[in-house]
Order: C-alpha cells, then structure tokens, then sequence
C-alpha cells in the first residue's frame, strides 16, 4: 500500500511539475539568435525556419531537424544550421554553401550557390566581390552557369564583373562577360570554363582594353 502511495505521489509529483514548467515563462522562447551570415540573410532564417518568440523551448528542440531542413531548402546560402538552446534562447549558427555570385531579377539580387540553387533571399546589392548575372531564365540555365562557375579559380570568378546571357539563333548559349580590369569576353556557356584558360595569356599580349571572342576558337580585337 505505501509503495503504492509513493509511486502514485512521484507521479502526481512530476505531472505537476511539467505542468508548472509550461506555464513559466523559462519554457518559452525569448530570442532567436542568427550567427554566420549577413543581416538581410539573418532575417529571412528566422522567418523561414518555423521559430517564434513564445514557443515552447521543447517543441523547438523537438523540431530542431524539420527547422533546419525548412531554413536549407528556402535560403541557396546555407549548407547546415545547428540550433544550440540556451536558458530562453535559441541560437541559430549557420554554416555557408560556396556562393558563385549573384543573380539580377527586377532590380534585387539573389545568391546563386555552387549547386545551382537561387536563393529566396533579396539583396539590394551584391555580397563581396562575385560577379553578377542577368537575363538567365530558367533552372537549367542556372546550374549550367553555376558548373561553369565551379571550375574557374578563385582569382578568375572574382575578376568577372557581369554575365549576361545573350542567346541569338546560331547559338542559344551565347553569353557576354565584363571583367573588372575592361575587357570583354564573347563566349559559349558550356565551354566558358575551359576557354577561361587562355585569357590572361591573350590579356598579356595586348596593349590596352580588348574584346575576346571564345564561341570558335580564340581571337581578340581592341575595344573603341
């Protein structure tokens, strides 16, 4: 009887105690903390990841997978996100995918990784010194570009100012691309990575700005 009585007063015991937990206010979220990524970004995790102040501390640890997934599926930047919960809150640290540059679409930008994804995230501006992309369509268009991207050094990416792409009826992959020293480069997008070899040798033979023309072959003339 008395081991009764004390399995049924443990019992009753920690019932009350869970229920008194929820309803302090230490089993609620306070703040949610975003590290690893630039304040635009920050934001967007927050809204995307499911996590409002006043929700359960419990259910977010429950949730902590579905979150991360909802978090690297909607935002291109993010490889990984570890949720690390302290006292009443919630500390988001993100660990970024390689991004390959930005793509332009009504006036914002929006990170290209090196997968081919486009993020959801809008920038007024691009993020530090990758090149931007426009009138680039579709998917298929987009992780061609990203491939190519994937396969120029770093010193090659960061000296492309633009890319734009410029299709015309001989050649549907036909892109333009405007590198920050003034040259310019006519180009097919599927070989682009592999005819990029050959640019600083022909840069270091010219005299001043010229255009480079990679669709057949390899030839340049002087800009005017």
């Amino acid at each position: 009887m008395r081991r009764r009585m004390l399995i049924n007063l443990l019992f009753f015991g920690c019932i009350t105690l869970i229920s008194l937990y929820f309803i302090l206010p230490i089993s609620k979220v306070k703040e949610i903390k975003v590290t690893g990524v630039d304040q635009v970004t920050q934001e967007a995790i927050k809204n995307v990841s499911g996590i409002r102040t006043n929700d359960y501390m419990m259910q977010v640890y429950l949730r902590k997978k579905e979150s991360s997934n909802l978090i690297k599926k909607n935002i291109s930047e993010v490889r990984n996100a570890r949720f690390i919960l302290s006292n009443r809150t919630v500390n988001i640290r993100i660990f970024k995918e390689t991004i390959v540059g930005y793509l332009l679409k009504s006036d914002n930008y929006y990170a290209l990784n090196s997968a081919g994804n486009v993020s959801t995230v809008k920038h007024t501006s691009p993020e530090g010194n990758l090149p931007v992309f426009s009138n680039f369509k579709n998917s298929t268009e987009t992780k061609l570009l990203a491939k190519q991207m994937n396969k120029l050094s770093s010193s090659v990416l960061t000296g492309i100012s633009e890319i734009h792409a410029t299709p015309d009826s001989v050649n549907p992959e036909r892109i333009k691309v405007y590198m920050n020293d003034g040259n310019e480069i006519i180009a097919t997008l599927s070989t682009f990575a592999r005819k990029m070899q050959y640019y600083s040798q022909i840069k270091a033979k010219a005299s001043g700005k010229i255009r480079i023309d990679f669709e057949v072959g390899a030839y340049s003339t002087e800009l005017k």
